[in-house]
């Protein structure tokens, strides 16, 4: 039995759609791996005690020395976990992608931002002044995420 000509066309331009999709999809995966991590704040695996120094403004030198510690942020399923998450003065914060998409991190004052990270890629930063620090990812703007320091 032969298949009418619409049918054929409209099961042709289905397949279309689809394989531009998968196409489009595939594309982006890639996409991290043109922009491989660069020193200083993002790594591959990130030690404990790396401190961020892009975009920090200089340490307090008065007052004492703030508590040097970190704190993780986990980036999975297009959400950062936790979103909120409250740290001392003196405390890194260290975002970790664990999507298989690629994500940017950016605050919303443009204090601190990575480049785009891929699977498994990091960012940190060290939060020198006590404040409110919301942020997002620059690639998909309806994640976002907020950083107390006390």
């Amino acid at each position: 039995m032969l298949m009418k000509p619409y049918v054929t066309a409209i099961i042709v331009a289905i397949i279309i759609i689809v394989l531009v999709i998968i196409g489009i999809y595939a594309a982006r995966a890639p996409m991290s791996a043109l922009y491989p991590s660069s020193g200083g704040t993002q790594q591959n695996n990130p030690p404990p005690s790396s401190g961020g120094t892009q975009n920090n403004p200089p340490p307090s030198s008065g007052g004492g020395t703030p508590q040097q510690s970190t704190a993780s942020v986990t980036i999975s399923n297009f959400a950062f976990s936790p979103a909120t998450l409250t740290v001392s003065v003196g405390t890194t914060v260290i975002w970790t992608n664990n999507d298989p998409a690629a994500h940017q991190i950016q605050s919303n004052s443009g204090l601190f931002g990575s480049n785009l990270l891929g699977t498994g890629n990091a960012y940190s930063h060290a939060f020198t002044q006590a404040g409110t620090y919301p942020y997002h990812c620059a690639i998909h703007t309806y994640m976002t995420g907020t950083i107390i320091v006390q």
